[in-house]
């Protein structure tokens, strides 16, 4: 076919006037069209749907003609969908932004080698790892947690869990007095990969007899699983073995990281720091989730992911994690 000549005279068939949207009248009828919803009782539990794409301002009639016989040119198409998924609108609560992590951006982090990266403090702390298991990789997070004090001092990601075994039992942190530290505790995702052949399970085996003490944990709706609080510690069996595991409320904790420690720490009231030289993934990361209204009817907020946020797991666990050792500290 000629593109510019499909370009100009690509068109649309009504089914219900015999009439053709063009180019010309594309704009003018979706502006004038009104939206009614063919099933309009499914309003208060179905929130999404689907509008055929002319309907829309985000494609023109040429975009759909042209897709519809590209797929023509296909073989084995038993039918062509023009329809694309819409949302409807999401009234935000809280999101947080670049500026709040580039205000804590307080001291400079970094790495002379692998085996010495710098723990800005001599005050007296632990060292937490925490990784979160994805499919492709195991993205990580560590921070040296005092008291009352938080410091990030390294996240990436390892590529299988037997890097992380061997990364955790060889690092070395040193304070600004040049004393090192190993890693003091481990708390990794109990995600997809735990009853697998060198899953989870075995890894939390194998670093505890590493001398890491290594605890999984996951985070859990409290509605769905019964919790005396917003962290619960329980046991997992894996040949003939108590797998620690912790159980959090992931929306508690959420609350906790999003909307108390990043605020006050931007606004110098905690003590949760981050490095000087801290790149835009891991600020991406930690401003990809929304707090929005999930429920109209009882406003009841809750949080929604708009990209990765794998790190931001990490430091929510970190946040469960050291709450619970520091109360029993």
């Amino acid at each position: 076919y000629d593109d510019d000549i499909l370009r100009e005279s690509a068109s649309i068939k009504c089914i219900k006037c015999d009439g053709f949207i063009t180019k010309k009248n594309h704009w003018g009828s979706v502006k004038s069209g009104k939206w009614i919803a063919k099933y309009p009782e499914r309003s208060s539990y179905h929130r999404s749907f689907r509008v055929p794409a002319y309907l829309t301002t985000n494609f023109t009639i040429y975009d759909i003609v042209k897709e519809y016989i590209e797929a023509k040119r296909k073989k084995n198409m038993h039918g062509f969908y023009n329809a694309i998924m819409a949302q409807p609108y999401e009234r935000v609560g809280i999101k947080r932004e670049d500026k709040d992590f580039k205000r804590i951006q307080t001291f400079t982090n970094y790495r002379v080698d692998p085996n010495d990266m710098i723990i800005p403090t001599s005050a007296e702390g632990h060292i937490i790892i925490a990784c979160d298991v994805q499919m492709a990789s195991i993205p990580y997070v560590i921070r040296y947690v005092t008291k009352h004090s938080s410091y990030l001092i390294d996240y990436g990601h390892f590529v299988d869990l037997e890097v992380c075994r061997d990364f955790i039992k060889k690092a070395r942190f040193k304070n600004i007095d040049g004393e090192a530290y190993g890693i003091s505790y481990q708390v990794i995702d109990t995600g997809h990969k735990a009853k697998k052949s060198d899953g989870v399970y075995v890894h939390i085996v194998k670093s505890n007899k590493l001398g890491i003490t290594t605890f999984g944990i996951r985070g859990v709706d409290p509605g769905n699983v019964k919790m005396t609080g917003p962290i619960s510690k329980t046991t997992m069996d894996y040949r003939k073995q108590k797998i620690p595991v912790y159980q959090i409320s992931d929306k508690f904790f959420k609350d906790k990281l999003y909307n108390e420690i990043i605020p006050e720490a931007s606004s110098g009231k905690s003590a949760w720091f981050l490095p000087s030289n801290l790149s835009e993934d891991y600020i991406k990361q930690l401003t990809s989730e929304q707090l929005v209204v999930i429920d109209d009817s009882t406003n009841e907020q809750g949080w929604i992911k708009k990209g990765k946020n794998d790190l931001g797991d990490c430091e929510k666990y970190i946040v469960a994690f050291s709450d619970d050792i520091h109360n029993r500290i």
